[in-house]
């Protein structure tokens, strides 16, 4: 919570990469976290923690090779605040979501499992329209201090809009597959999230 209230940043504007479905909401990038604390820094790179995390996955994860998406601070606040439909650019995002609003005022998960989509980084409008028109959109309300790993470069996902105000904390902790690794370039869809 100290390195929100020191260092977070308004994000409002709509995403090109994501379907041009809104982001609405405060953001602290890594840099600033490692600035406030080293517990994301070495709980993130644990040897332990990524063979359990493996494990769990069933196949072999990694630290990704983009250093401003390994962790991130995303906070809802205000009403209308949302994450918007989105791919990830790397396989695997460790969620823990510290604090959650009120169950009836929005900021639910809502996601589409096993998307194909070729360009997972650049999800236009026409194809985020045809996959939310032929699928079903599940969403589940997250309690605080919960914890969940998602597949996230084929589970299109979101947080659904805030109500009214409350709050939605949520620390994400983005990991990669060896195939990841080998695409390099193609991870930059959330540049304009974090820097």
């Amino acid at each position: 919570m100290e390195a929100y209230k020191k260092y977070n940043k308004r994000k409002n504007f709509i995403s090109k990469n994501g379907g041009n479905t809104p982001r609405k909401m405060c953001i602290v990038g890594k840099s600033n976290l490692d600035l406030n604390d080293s517990i994301f820094k070495d709980f993130y790179s644990d040897k332990k923690h990524i063979e359990m995390l493996s494990e769990i996955a069933r196949e072999n994860i990694h630290e990704i090779n983009f250093e401003n998406e390994k962790y991130v601070i995303n906070v809802l606040k205000e009403k209308g605040d949302t994450h918007g439909w989105h791919l990830d650019d790397y396989t695997y995002a460790l969620v823990l979501v510290n604090r959650s609003p009120h169950i009836n005022n929005g900021g639910s998960l809502e996601y589409v499992s096993h998307v194909n989509f070729d360009g997972a980084s650049k999800l236009d409008v026409e194809s985020l329209e045809n996959i939310l028109r032929n699928s079903v959109v599940n969403s589940v309300y997250i309690p605080n201090n919960n914890i969940y790993l998602m597949k996230t470069n084929t589970t299109l996902h979101r947080v659904s809009p805030l109500q009214t105000l409350d709050f939605r904390m949520s620390t994400t902790l983005s990991y990669a597959t060896k195939q990841d690794l080998l695409l390099v370039e193609n991870h930059k869809s959330i540049v304009d999230l974090y820097e």
